[in-house]
């Protein structure tokens, strides 16, 4: 079926709850748990019928560009079990283009999860959000099982990953030669980018993303490069061309941003709003910076700067103390819980 596109986007994210409101938790917090009621009779399912609409008119509506993000959230996702994801992700191989590429995420509790669920999504690259509620006493206060259960206990510490063989130092000077200072990751709001684009430094500012706020900065900012998406080996080109990494987000999750350059050999600004506590190792491999104070940045970036041995020493302690683990590792590390978990259920 052909889609009107008079004055459509050429891209758009939609979450799609095949469950509804459906779930295996009764977080007390959750406003959408109450949604149910409003449907009285309901199987809260996608049907099959309806699942093949939704795919094939998603990727009609996305005729005009490579990627086609599909995405689920809940309610539980994961309520309608395995073999309604395989049949999606069969659709949407048969629908996409020529050139073209899905994009598969899912939100999702994580508790129905096993080793078969793992390598599914293993296979087919999904990109998974699961959260906790903090520490153990106000998850196991707010995150509840519909059996009134506490959970934390059940949950699996889980890493990222991060492909080696892809983000390294490179011979490559994309940009000239040094001082370079660079940014990778949305070009948004929430990552704080102008703290960074303000500042007066020597040497070049170089943006690499996509983003709503992209057109605007570029024109504010002419002396910045902005280089916009960038993917594959041309993103990993981007990160060796560059002296420091810098990232002064004010809102973010794990930032894969962060182990990419690390895996770079790139010393590391950021802010305590990533996991730049998990990777950063305080003066040596990088520095936490408070995101709302740009005369740290400004110092220490001066610093970077002005003192390339020492800058050396840091970006040899850098790569030598980051040691990137594969996803093919965190994958396996994965399987092998879920394998743990069950014996011990069994």
């Amino acid at each position: 079926m052909a889609i009107a596109r008079q004055g459509a986007p050429d891209a758009f994210h939609l979450l799609t709850k095949p469950t509804g409101a459906v779930c295996n938790l009764d977080c007390s917090y959750c406003f959408f748990l109450s949604k149910e009621m409003l449907y009285p009779g309901s199987r809260f399912r996608m049907a099959d019928e309806l699942l093949e609409a939704y795919i094939e008119q998603l990727i009609e509506a996305h005729s005009q560009v490579p990627e086609v993000q599909i995405a689920w959230q809940g309610g539980e996702p994961t309520l309608m079990g395995l073999d309604f994801f395989r049949r999606s992700v069969e659709l949407a191989e048969a629908h996409l283009r020529p050139g073209q590429r899905a994009a598969y995420t899912i939100q999702t509790n994580g508790t129905l999860l096993d080793p078969e669920w793992a390598a599914f999504f293993r296979r087919y690259n999904f990109f998974i959000g699961v959260s906790l509620d903090g520490p153990e006493e106000f998850h196991n206060h707010y995150r509840r099982s519909v059996d009134g259960e506490n959970g934390f206990r059940r949950t699996m510490h889980w890493t990222r990953g991060v492909d080696a063989a892809l983000f390294r130092p490179r011979d490559v000077r994309l940009f000239g030669d040094g001082p370079v200072f660079l940014y990778v990751g949305r070009v948004a709001v929430e990552k704080n980018i102008e703290t960074f684009l303000r500042l007066d430094l020597p040497g070049k500012k170089v943006v690499v993303g996509g983003g709503p706020m992209l057109a605007a900065l570029r024109a504010r900012y002419p002396r910045a490069i902005f280089t916009g998406k960038k993917l594959g080996e041309e993103l990993a080109e981007c990160y060796a061309s560059a002296d420091v990494f810098v990232f002064p987000t004010i809102q973010d999750g794990f930032g894969m941003v962060l182990a990419q350059a690390a895996a770079s050999g790139l010393p590391v600004l950021t802010t305590p709003h990533s996991a730049g506590a998990d990777l950063v190792h305080e003066g040596r491999t990088g520095w936490i910076l408070p995101a709302r104070d740009p005369s740290a940045f400004a110092e220490r970036l001066a610093w970077c700067a002005a003192n390339r041995e020492g800058l050396c020493a840091v970006v040899e302690h850098a790569y030598s103390r980051f040691r990137p683990r594969s996803w093919d590792d965190v994958a396996a590390d994965f399987t092998a819980l879920c394998e743990r978990t069950l014996a011990v259920a069994s």
